[in-house]
């Protein structure tokens, strides 16, 4: 994919290097008329989806996804010198920046190269679908530990509550195809915030059952205003299809939720 002439910016970068008043205007205002010929296509291998923008940059659907996807480009106008820093390549190489909107909302950055007569840039099912990935948060999940507070050499019990392992999906239309993504957890990594770790494939079990999750601290977080940090990496596989096709594999992500936790020393109590 480093051949196509195009690029599918993360919204977050491009929301900082942008001027908020341009993207004010973009919401309030249908898009501007494009300079340059009615139809551009972005795609050009096999697999490829072609994208048609008429003359107000309106990206339009084949008839299969019920006359238009309700998705457009609107070109950038607001350059300023943080945006051209940070895509000096792009820009240099005679490619145009569009905003890809989808209904509301901002899905990304398109750059298209609109220099040549009849524009072949690509778009590809792949890119989309790592653009998607890309966009999967991290879970809703609460940490749960009991007790709720550590004792030094007994047992803590660790479990997510509010996200079961079920699958993650996503999915647009945008391109004319309907490009689905599916993140499945492979596995937990958890970090106890004392140098200890394990990894496990199951969310662990909410008290009074005996979790999966367990460990044994053999000191306070004594120093540690909130407690240790607790961490939980989710490691999750990612797959995409086209319109239902056959499931492809693309590289997969992680995604982090974290608490703190405080343990403190086990006292005796002598009687007499």
């Amino acid at each position: 994919m480093e051949s196509h002439r195009h690029r599918l910016v993360s919204v977050a970068v491009v929301l900082l290097l942008v001027a908020g008043a341009s993207l004010a205007s973009a919401q309030e205002h249908d898009p501007p008329p494009l300079d340059e010929p009615a139809t551009v296509v972005v795609d050009t291998g096999s697999d490829s989806v072609e994208v048609e923008a008429n003359a107000q940059a309106t990206v339009a659907g084949t008839a299969g996804s019920g006359g238009g996807s309700g998705c457009w480009l609107d070109p950038v106008t607001n350059i300023g010198q943080a945006f051209y820093d940070s895509f000096k390549q792009q820009l240099s190489g005679g490619l145009t920046p569009f905003f890809l909107w989808c209904k509301k909302d901002i899905r990304g950055l398109v750059w298209l190269d609109t220099s040549e007569d009849d524009p072949a840039t690509a778009l590809d099912p792949e890119t989309i679908a790592l653009h998607l990935r890309d966009e999967i948060p991290v879970p809703n999940v609460e940490i749960g530990v009991n007790p709720g507070r550590g004792l030094v050499g007994v047992e803590s019990w660790f479990w997510l509550e509010g996200y079961d392992g079920s699958p993650i999906e996503d999915s647009t239309d945008a391109f004319g195809q309907l490009v689905e993504v599916e993140a499945r957890v492979k596995r937990y990594e958890w970090s106890f915030g004392d140098g200890n770790t394990i990894a496990a494939r199951t969310p662990g079990r909410s008290y009074p059952h005996r979790s999966q999750i367990r460990h044994v601290y053999e000191r306070s977080s004594a120093g540690l205003p909130s407690g240790f940090p607790i961490e939980v990496t989710f490691a999750f596989n990612v797959r995409y299809r086209v319109d239902g096709g056959g499931w492809i594999e693309i590289p997969g992500i992680s995604r982090v939720a974290e608490t703190s936790y405080r343990v403190r020393e086990s006292q005796a109590v002598i009687q007499q």
